[in-house]
């Protein structure tokens, strides 16, 4: 199989947060991969998530806005988005 990664991505198990609806909703989250670039995250529940979203990671202290890139039943992937990317959400 061929990376077509920019960055390499190292193994994780960090606790995260998935926060969207203008940080009204939110869903917990496991980050099982992690690189400059995106993530793969492993959710609490399959439930359909937006186009962006902010992912919080508290042992990091951090909170990242995210682009979905792909879905397989409760795991997702995920790219980080610069500020230049970003767009805001629908109301």
């Amino acid at each position: 199989m061929v990376e077509k990664r920019s960055a390499a991505r190292v193994r994780s198990f960090l606790k995260g947060q998935v926060l969207f609806n203008n940080r009204m909703s939110s869903m917990d989250c496991v980050i099982r991969n992690i690189s400059a670039t995106g993530a793969k995250l492993c959710l609490t529940e399959a439930v359909t998530v937006p186009e962006q979203f902010d992912l919080v990671i508290p042992q990091r202290g951090e909170t990242l806005r995210a682009r979905l890139k792909w879905r397989r039943g409760d795991e997702i992937g995920v790219t980080f988005v610069t500020a230049g990317e970003a767009r805001p959400e629908p109301d």
